[in-house]
């Protein structure tokens, strides 16, 4: 059976693709649902099942939004398309890095990394890393990735306890130079935190437990989100 998340990022592409398109009159998502729910007016309803018949994107959007109803029967169906957004949104976002790290007695192991390891004066790529059975830090571990103009540079030190900081620098590649106008927001299980502009281009994250998080990084608009894990 076709699961739900993939049905409703399906019936939201539908509609991202129909609005790029030209406007043939093409009713709204909200619209869409209370028709398929049985909710529009005689008059309404009439109308729009006018246009379904003879528009093949909206019989097709409506084909899919009646299967995801029928998935899922405990939730409102005006949820799905809110949700279909946010899926589509964490779909498309960029994941510059990403790291588990498990906090030991007296050192942090790093236990997976999308991103290169800094070891003295050398940059080590991952892959190496894993390769030499490097895994064990006595104080931090320094993470550093590329990312289109960006260079991410990411510090993990082990505090008192059950506890990590987290010290982040965001920089232009070409010049190494600090972005400026960076906001940071940092989430744990996809609620937020915290958030700070970073005049600099870096940020430090005290007090961090168990848990996941995810940093991410705006100017303007969302440029992309690191996510890390620390057990």
């Amino acid at each position: 059976m076709i699961k739900l998340e993939r049905i409703i990022k399906m019936a939201y592409q539908f509609y991202r693709q129909k609005h790029k398109a030209e406007s043939h009159g093409c009713p709204d998502e909200e619209t869409m649902v209370c028709f398929s729910e049985g909710k529009l007016s005689s008059l309404e309803a009439q109308k729009l099942e006018r246009h379904i018949v003879e528009c093949q994107r909206c019989s097709q959007i409506l084909a899919i939004l009646k299967t995801a109803a029928i998935e899922e029967k405990e939730e409102p169906s005006l949820s799905l398309v809110q949700r279909a957004k946010d899926l589509v949104k964490q779909e498309t976002t960029p994941f510059i890095l990403e790291a588990i790290i498990a906090i030991k007695e007296r050192a942090l192991e790093l236990i997976q990394t999308s991103a290169n390891v800094i070891l003295g004066n050398q940059i080590v790529p991952p892959s190496i890393v894993r390769s030499r059975s490097i895994s064990e830090f006595k104080e931090e571990i320094c993470l550093i990735k590329e990312f289109e103009n960006l260079k991410i540079i990411l510090k993990i030190e082990k505090k008192e306890g059950d506890i990590a900081g987290l010290t982040l620098e965001i920089r232009k590649k070409e010049t190494d130079l600090p972005l400026e106008g960076v906001r940071l927001v940092l989430l744990k299980d996809e609620i937020e935190i915290e958030s700070y502009w970073a005049k600099a281009g870096g940020v430090f994250f005290d007090n961090l437990n168990f848990g996941k998080y995810s940093i991410q990084i705006w100017q303007k608009e969302l440029l992309g989100a690191i996510n890390i894990e620390i057990r």
